[in-house]
């Protein structure tokens, strides 16, 4: 049955607009609980969703991007990690001297990007 129809639950025009608010913050990587949080925030629908300035919001959305930036640091160190223990398990070259630990020191001390600045 479609929506709104005899018989059908009836949505408003504002909820469609918050169902496509939240899709497209989902879409930009924020996970529900944030959603909940900071979705009163926003403002349009579809491509033309917008924040609306506040100042909670931005300290909301500051902590999200450091935590992505956190994990987009950290995904290369597992994948180096779970590279050297395939290499391993699957007896290939550099069984004795691919330690995860190694990698990570390496990882570490590379330069690392932040907010468009290298730093090391």
């Amino acid at each position: 049955m479609v929506a709104g129809g005899v018989g059908g639950p009836r949505h408003g025009e504002g909820s469609v607009e918050r169902v496509e608010q939240i899709r497209a913050l989902l879409k930009a990587g924020l996970g529900t609980e944030v959603i909940r949080e900071i979705v009163p925030c926003f403002q349009g629908a579809g491509s033309e969703v917008r924040p609306i300035v506040d100042a909670e919001l931005v300290t909301k959305l500051t902590r999200e991007l450091a935590d992505i930036e956190e994990r987009i640091d950290t995904l290369p160190r597992n994948r180096d990690a779970i590279r050297c223990y395939l290499a391993e398990a699957a007896g290939g070259e550099g069984r004795h001297s691919c330690h995860p630990e190694d990698e990570q020191a390496r990882m570490l001390s590379a330069p690392r990007r932040h907010a468009g600045t290298m730093t090391a």
